[in-house]
């Protein structure tokens, strides 16, 4: 089958960027087709080129090298097509941006064609975009997600840089739970999970913070306080039409970033031809349920509907609606630190010295009850009176509460050690503490925007924009309470480190399990409110960007970003009375629960109770006032930066080749608001720095053959500053003879990169089978690091401590990517079964300076996996499609100590398999079954000299969801 199967699901694809008539009827696009053209595959590749529409037909039905006569008058496609459809003896049915060609009597077909002195002819026949029952282009039923494929790649070969998407359908093929799920999908993009979801991401294993995330070209708000990387674990599947990653420069893209561009494309009213109504309702069960506090099913419930009014049906109303309830626990093992001993028995400073055996500094079992709700809104109207113009006002709200109750539970070691061989011995003394803490959390993002297109009649394309974006992070009431025992004897313990997990064994397990021996360390209330705003413009010129055009063009665009972020922190700090303290037993709970890796039952705080205690008998309590006071004025701040950006763009087309030349200009002014304490004395300081950046890049695509493409690319790339290098809290100690600083550095310079990519296509059965491979290289400078450093001026020694630019990271990979949508070389019912693969592999080097002066060399970047991949295998027969989902994520250093190295810590590797099923009941209404980390994968941090030894075990369990969809 040569083209996109089956004409699946309710949403047809989204214009093609620049392209001139967007979704236009067949009557309403110019085309200019030769009349010596006397093929027609030639025909037809001209009309690609020349337009957005792409042919869909099965190869051996349709004679490419059949002979045509075309008519010299031909002016829009529907005349070309009437004229093929009457020689050739063919049917042309247009759908979006899809035209579907298949023998019959001539007839073309567009259900948005127009004649005004045909009032009342009768309407042409409307399709249904329903799969995969409706219109079937092949001798076999095929399936939506072999669609969902072909779609994407049909977007991959058009784009003029090195650009991935992914279609609507494909979007919900597995059990992916946010855009930050799917997008772990795409070459070269890896995921940053927090704990069972996906939350943030990044291209070829760049931090998250170098990485620009839009909604429709206007960047989203971060709602963390401290950086600048984009949480996208809210934001719902259902709201996106499609997802684009962008990896070189390209028009359109308004940040040159070290790491790329997500560009999140929201659904439209246009893109069906029809009214659409699509709930989806499922249940779903998280087998992680043994936390006593918290159990129950999980919900998941969409809605989108469309409707077109108006004359012709200019005007289109979009509203989608998410709802989203997890409840599940969460059980961690955590071996959090390791000490040293000598064979006397004492503690050294590193593992250098003494006898080199790891002893485990504590234990930690930390169980969790979580409740997450999440509800999404995505409201849009859109006009497209005319093929060359439109606008659209779109408005949006996506917001995630976390009702979550920690319990922890640790044993520390705090002696002596004994007997020690290198995998066992004897602690003489330990610690034990009990902690709860109360941690709801309430995060969201918001926006609205308005964006107007208008292509003039000499082929310029317009674009204007202006938008709104905000997120929100609140903690409030985040209170915890935590409970020690003193150091004593009587919590000595053997331990045994032959495994992963070390085992230990208490000489008095009954005073471990006392709970009146836990008394009152702290009580404190915690309110944190991160705000951050942007407000953006835009205006956009492009001529002839696209690739069938041949000679000069250009695209020119300023955009001006203005973020405003409002950081408030509260905090309200108690001790225990010494003659009437507080202990566990005063709020104790006695449910019975034994955590994972461990014998003894677990110790729970009633926190109710300990509430209720606190409010009845404030006299056994202590407020810190000096400390609470200090704390909450220290972390306020204010940050607010002005980004002004321009980019000029030519383009220069030889048919097959096309070359991009482009500068970008950047202008960053910017603003910090915050707090500094000298000795006692406290003063508000403002700071303000700029610095202006001019980034060329230039980019080749090159057509070896119409199957065949060749892409070259090098660019410049920035990236900016965290805002807690910026802002965090400034303390100055002084005395007659030494000053000690703690500060952020506002005038801290962005880190520089240099990136080159190299990649070639191979599309063969287009649009249904592709192999790609690329490489690429990226040098980032200016990387910034926290230091201290001494020297002595004056007689006064000097101690600062402060964020600097300096370091560098070398990373270069390889992608190789392979989709094959129908595997025809099995035999019988195999031969339905498709593939879609691609793997990263990297080698980078990171150069990190110590706080000693001295540089650490990694032979790899932070956050950067030697190699991750991911991998489907789909099967459409009949009603039933399935498809089977694997990622495999390879192991990477997360964090780098700068004082201690063995103190640095990575996530292992980890693997996740998941699984969809789908049965097509009618043409309205499809069953569901997902079971997502089907093999019960843990994620597992690793620390230490040589990163082998366990820092903690995460465990969330499998989850089981059934449902059904219903279109209209």
């Amino acid at each position: 089958m040569k083209s996109i199967a089956g004409l699946l699901s309710l949403i047809a694809v989204a214009h093609v960027p620049f392209a001139g008539a967007l979704y236009a009827s067949v009557c309403d696009t110019p085309v200019y087709v030769p009349p010596e053209y006397e093929r027609l595959g030639k025909a037809l590749r001209e009309i690609e080129a020349q337009t957005h529409y792409h042919f869909s037909y099965v190869e051996e039905e349709i004679d490419l090298d059949a002979p045509i006569e075309l008519p010299a008058h031909a002016a829009t496609v529907a005349d070309v097509l009437e004229a093929l459809a009457e020689f050739g003896q063919l049917q042309f049915k247009r759908i979006g941006n899809q035209i579907a060609i298949r023998p019959g009597a001539p007839e073309v077909i567009d259900p948005e064609c127009y004649h005004p002195d045909q009032a009342a002819a009768p309407e042409p026949p409307k399709l249904r975009l329903r799969a995969p029952s409706v219109i079937e282009l092949a001798p076999f039923p095929v399936n939506s997600f072999a669609y969902a494929n072909a779609v994407s790649m049909q977007r991959k070969h058009q784009a003029l840089g090195l650009m991935e998407t992914i279609s609507a359908d494909e979007i919900g093929q597995l059990p992916d739970l946010n855009v930050a799920d799917a997008l772990k999908r795409v070459p070269g993009v890896m995921s940053i999970l927090d704990e069972d979801e996906s939350r943030y991401v990044s291209i070829r294993a760049v931090q998250p913070d170098y990485l620009n995330a839009t909604i429709d070209g206007i960047p989203i708000a971060a709602q963390d306080y401290s950086r600048r990387r984009v949480n996208l674990e809210a934001i719902p599947t259902n709201a996106v039409l499609r997802l684009e990653v962008t990896k070189s420069v390209q028009p359109d893209q308004t940040d040159a970033s070290i790491s790329g561009n997500v560009n999140l494309v929201t659904r439209s009213p246009f893109d069906t031809d029809l009214p659409q109504l699509s709930i989806l309702g499922m249940g779903g069960y998280f087998d992680s349920q043994a936390v006593p506090g918290n159990t129950g099913l999980s919900w998941r419930t969409e809605m989108t509907v469309t409707e077109r009014f108006g004359p012709r049906d200019m005007f289109g109303l979009l509203y989608g609606f998410t709802y989203y309830q997890k409840v599940r626990d969460e059980e961690k093992t955590n071996q959090n630190s390791y000490r040293w001993y000598n064979d006397g028995g004492f503690r050294v400073e590193n593992p250098d010295q003494g006898n080199g055996y790891p002893v485990t500094h504590h234990y930690d079992w930390f169980v969790y009850n979580n409740t997450v709700t999440r509800r999404g809104h995505l409201l849009k109207l859109e006009s497209r009176p005319h093929p060359n113009f439109e606008a659209k006002l779109t408005g949006y709200y996506f917001s995630q509460f976390d009702d979550e109750d920690r319990f922890v539970h640790h044993l520390y070691n705090r002696g002596t050690v004994s007997e020690q061989t290198p995998t066992t011995g004897r602690i003489a003394e330990g610690e034990a503490v009990v902690q709860f803490t109360d941690y709801p959390i309430f995060r969201a993002n918001y926006g609205t925007s308005l964006h107007a297109r208008y292509t003039t009649p000499f082929d310029l394309e317009i674009r204007t924009a202006v938008g709104y974006s905000a997120a929100e992070e609140n903690f409030t009431d985040n209170d915890t309470a935590r409970f020690s025992t003193p150091s004593t004897t009587q919590l000595a313990y053997r331990y045994d480190m032959s495994h992963q997990i070390a085992r230990y064994e208490l000489e008095h397990p009954d005073y471990f399990l006392e709970p009146a021996n836990y008394q009152l360390d702290t009580f404190e209330s915690l309110q944190r409110d991160s705000d951050e705003d942007i407000y953006t413009g835009q205006l956009k010129l492009s001529y002839h960007m696209e690739p069938q055009h041949r000679g000069w063009g250009f695209y020119l665009g300023v955009t001006r970003e203005k973020t405003h972020r409002d950081y408030a922190y509260d905090r309200d700090l108690y001790y225990t009375t010494s003659s009437n303290p507080v202990t566990v037993a005063d709020a104790y709970d006695p449910t019975y629960y034994v955590p994972p890796n461990r014998d003894e039952p677990f110790i729970f705080l009633d926190f109710a109770a300990f509430q209720q205690l606190f409010a009845a008998e404030p006299e056994r309590f202590q407020y810190i006032a000096g400390t609470s006071a200090i704390d909450s004025l220290l972390n306020d701040f204010v940050y607010e930066e002005d980004l002004d950006t321009g980019i000029a763009m030519a383009r220069y087309g030889l048919g097959r080749a096309s070359f991009l030349l482009s500068a970008q200009y950047e202008g960053n002014t910017t603003e910090v608001f915050n707090f500094k304490r000298s000795n006692s004395r406290f003063e508000q300081v403002v700071t303000r720095n700029d610095y202006s950046r001019v980034l060329p890049a230039a980019s080749l695509r090159y057509e070896i053959s119409p199957h065949f493409i060749m892409r070259a690319a090098v660019s410049q790339a920035v990236g900016h500053p965290q805002i807690e290098d910026l802002v965090v809290q400034q303390i100055e100690q002084t005395s007659s003879s030494s000053v000690t600083i703690s500060r952020g550095n506002p005038e801290l310079e962005p880190s520089e990169a240099v990136n080159a990519d190299l990649a070639f296509e191979y599309y063969f059965d287009r649009p249904n089978a592709m192999v790609s491979v690329g490489f690429f290289q990226k040098q980032i400078d200016g990387e910034i690091y926290i230091t201290t450093r001494s020297f002595t001026e004056n007689g006064i020694d000097y101690t600062i401590t402060e964020p600097v630019n300096g370091e560098s990271t070398h990373l270069y990979g390889l992608e190789l990517s392979y989709v094959q949508n129908r595997l025809t070389f099995l035999p019988g019912p195999l031969a339905h079964l498709g593939v879609s693969a691609n793997a990263t592999f990297l080698h980078g080097q990171m150069t990190v300076n110590m706080n000693d002066g001295s540089e650490r060399i990694l032979d790899h970047a932070l956050e950067q996996p030697d190699y991750f991949w991911n991998g489907s295998l789909f099967y459409g027969l009949g009603r039933w499609e399935a498809q089977l989902g694997y990622t495999y994520t390879g192991k990477y250093r997360a964090y780098v100590d700068r004082d201690q190295y063995w103190h640095d810590y990575s996530w292992d590797a980890f693997d996740q398999l998941d699984l969809q099923l789908r049965y097509e009941i009618s043409s309205h209404l499809e069953l569901r079954a997902e079971v997502r980390n089907v093999t019960n994968s843990k994620k597992v941090r690793l620390r230490g000299p040589n990163q082998e030894l366990l820092h903690e075990i995460v465990a969330f369990g499998r989850s089981f969801w059934i449902g059904a969809n219903y279109y209209y």
